[in-house]
């Protein structure tokens, strides 16, 4: 099947010529027609969405099929709508008559507050502009300033200073938010780096190698993964790439073991390789989970594996909890307080548990960035605490983490540095900074990692990213102007199609084909990824559908094998789980801030039963 895209008939045209304009002065001004060109390109083009009373009842009868000839104007076409949609919600954040206050201790910052802030209304990151413009200023001047902290319903916001000479305490302001464009700028310069390199028709595959005269692999790093014979040849293909140059696609529903099947496909290479390897994923925590299970065994010493964050990712996002025990009842009252944005917690994250007893001089043995972050609720006596220490990067994944211990910010490593590595883990915007480097002026500059440095590029949970994101790591690692039409290494994408998909904004861009992944778009409109006709199975050289699940009741795993699945799927549950006598109840410990408006669980503790005087229900 095709992805129709419709267009009115009049903004195509007139987006045409502004690619046109565009395209003029970038000739007669070259030097600065990266930074230039995006910014004169979108703002015409939101003064063009602008004056359209409504896109969406305007799509008509101009009619294109996604094909190599128009991949990059379309996508490209598609950011730009999303970009203007994420400039209309940011706004509806704005607000007047609003002050700064000082901040203790910090002459060079000031105090924002921001309603709403915990919960992510707007969301706000540190190093995002926030703008502010002085009431009853008649010079109408706005004042950049740049988020250095982010607290629960606050941010702290350093301006130049001439602002901070001209401002007195009380003056009302008005607000304007914005949002990082850094993700689509890096998206845009992938489809431009694609068209340059000229590989549009690799993001159509047609053919593929195969495999010819290869020895199996004797030796599974993962004893799971000997038994199960859909990730084995899911593994083997991908180390010796028989897919290449097109890319392999590991697929299957929750609990079936994907990101297990890249981590062990990773181990294979490493072994008998030892390539240089991009493993990403949209999110952190997705990331910092591959990252996890390759340094848990130590198969690939730490000091090969690079996990390297953005400025804005949080390194430690603790809580502290008391917990006051009541004899009589045998219950808990639980307070907490916290220091950090509420909302920086995430899924999944690490920590290390404090039980009942534990005396307030304890927390000097955790490490500073923890300790400074601890408070003391309640009354003056040492309670007893109960504290479930968070981290936004797990505990298990710094010792590869660019991150200054000295300085306790971030670096980005050169070029030169992040060569040196077998493994780099990153998301897939930040990949970006992979084969770019941010100058001063803040622009976008070729890296030049030589052509074949990466051998491949692996991306989990494909099926939730955009597909001009999941160019970002593919451009200028796997494509160079020196290889024009061709991947210089193997793509593998792990995920599932029949999963939620990315995020989008905008409803016109959405239909228009910017909310279907990649995964999804190359296994329902590419032949080379169906399922054959007579026997009603996969090619396995380019494509491995995983079958046994691990995680389900079979009673809940049977409605989604009958949708979805192809009636397929094996319950296969885990045995040494089975039959436990459970002496323990789960208790899960609920809290809210002050400034929160929804109740967050932070922590599971185990009670005896007998304490509580029955089993749990």
């Amino acid at each position: 099947m095709s992805a129709f895209l419709f267009f009115h008939e009049s903004i195509f045209q007139q987006c045409a010529l502004i690619l046109v304009q565009i395209q003029r002065r970038d000739k007669a001004h070259p030097s600065d027609s990266v930074q230039l060109s995006y910014v004169i390109y979108c703002d015409m083009l939101h003064r063009l969405l602008l004056g359209v009373d409504d896109v969406k009842e305007g799509l008509k009868a101009r009619k294109c099929n996604l094909s190599a000839n128009n991949y990059c104007d379309l996508f490209s076409l598609l950011l730009h709508i999303e970009e203007h949609q994420m400039k209309i919600d940011i706004h509806t954040f704005d607000c007047d008559n609003q002050i700064l206050k000082a901040i203790p201790g910090e002459h060079n910052l000031l105090a924002l507050k921001v309603p709403g802030l915990a919960e992510n209304r707007p969301s706000v990151l540190r190093g995002d502009a926030i703008y502010v413009e002085i009431l009853g200023d008649n010079n109408h001047l706005r004042y950049e300033g740049i988020v250095h902290r982010v607290r629960e319903n606050d941010v702290h916001l350093g301006f130049h200073k001439n602002f901070i000479t001209k401002y007195v305490m009380g003056m009302q302001l008005r607000v304007q938010f914005t949002f990082n464009r850094l993700p689509l700028r890096v998206q845009h310069r992938a489809l431009s780096m694609l068209r340059r390199c000229e590989v549009q028709k690799l993001m159509f595959p047609s053919i593929y190698r195969g495999l010819f005269g290869v020895s199996p692999i004797t030796k599974w790093f993962n004893r799971d993964v000997s038994t199960n014979q859909q990730q084995m040849t899911a593994v083997t293909n991908i180390v010796f790439e028989s897919a290449s140059p097109a890319p392999y696609i590991v697929f299957g529903p929750p609990g079936t073991g994907k990101t297990v099947t890249m981590v062990e496909a990773i181990v294979q290479l490493w072994h008998i390789k030892k390539p240089h390897m991009l493993v990403c994923a949209p999110s952190n925590s997705a990331a910092d989970v591959i990252a996890s299970r390759l340094l848990e065994k130590g198969h690939i010493p730490a000091s090969n594996i690079l996990r390297m964050y953005a400025a804005s990712r949080l390194w430690s996002s603790p809580i502290s909890v008391r917990m006051e025990k009541n004899l009589k009842q045998l219950n808990y009252m639980v307070t907490w307080q916290s220091r950090v944005k509420v909302s920086d917690f995430y899924a999944g994250a690490r920590g290390s548990i404090l039980g009942p007893g534990t005396n307030l001089s304890d927390y000097q043995t955790l490490p500073s960035p923890l300790t400074r972050h601890l408070v003391n609720v309640g009354n003056a006596r040492p309670p007893l605490w109960f504290g479930f220490i968070l981290e936004a990067v797990p505990l298990a994944v710094r010792c590869c983490a660019n991150y200054d211990k000295a300085s306790e910010d971030y670096y980005y490593p050169t070029l030169a540095e992040i060569m040196k590595y077998h493994v780099v883990i990153v998301t897939l915007v930040t990949s970006a900074n992979v084969s770019l480097s941010l100058s001063l002026q803040h622009r976008l500059v070729t890296s030049g990692i030589p052509a074949g440095h990466f051998s491949h590029v692996f991306i989990d949970e494909g099926g939730h990213a955009m597909e001009p994101e999941v160019l970002v790591p593919i451009a200028g690692i796997l494509t160079t102007e020196g290889h024009r039409g061709t991947f210089t290494g193997q793509l593998v994408i792990a995920g599932d199609p029949k999963q939620l998909g990315p995020i989008i904004r905008s409803t016109v861009a959405n239909k228009l084909g910017l909310g279907r992944s990649y995964l999804e778009r190359l296994m329902d409109e590419v032949d080379l990824y169906s399922r054959d006709e007579e026997t009603d199975a996969y090619d396995t050289a380019v494509i491995t559908k995983l079958i046994k699940n691990f995680r389900s009741h079979k009673d809940i795993l049977n409605i989604s094998n009958s949708l979805f699945y192809h009636k397929e799927l094996k319950k296969l549950s885990l045995r040494h789980y089975q039959g436990i006598d459970l002496k323990l109840s789960i208790r899960d410990l609920m809290s809210q801030s002050p400034d929160q408006l929804s109740l967050v669980s932070r922590t599971h503790y185990y009670q005896p039963l007998s304490a509580v005087g029955g089993y749990a229900t």
